[in-house]
């Protein structure tokens, strides 16, 4: 964990980078459980005069579903880059400081 400025002199940022770490992964799970439903949709059976409007509503939250998955990748994806680089700009900036350094 690392408590550092957080830039424009509003105070500390502490970052737990297992935690963030683990957020980026969740998300990426959570968008992957989400895409596997998708082959779970009940098959069209007979529902008369519903029909048109029951298939506009299944297309809706299928292109809505299929929005959340992709950002939930992304977001956990680039959650996790984000919690390396805090990680070794750190430990670069330990080391500077243990060598005499800033």
């Amino acid at each position: 964990m690392v408590v550092a400025d957080g830039g424009g002199g509003g105070g500390d940022l502490s970052v737990d980078y297992s935690a963030l770490a683990r957020a980026g992964t969740v998300l990426t799970e959570a968008g992957a459980q989400l895409d596997a439903c998708g082959g779970t949709a009940p098959a069209s059976g007979d529902s008369g005069d519903a029909a048109a409007l029951i298939a506009a509503m299944f297309s809706g939250f299928a292109d809505s579903a299929g929005k959340l998955v992709g950002e939930a990748s992304v977001l956990g994806a680039a959650v996790q880059v984000c919690s390396s680089g805090l990680a070794s700009t750190d430990a670069e900036q330990a080391v500077a400081v243990l060598r005499g350094g800033s």
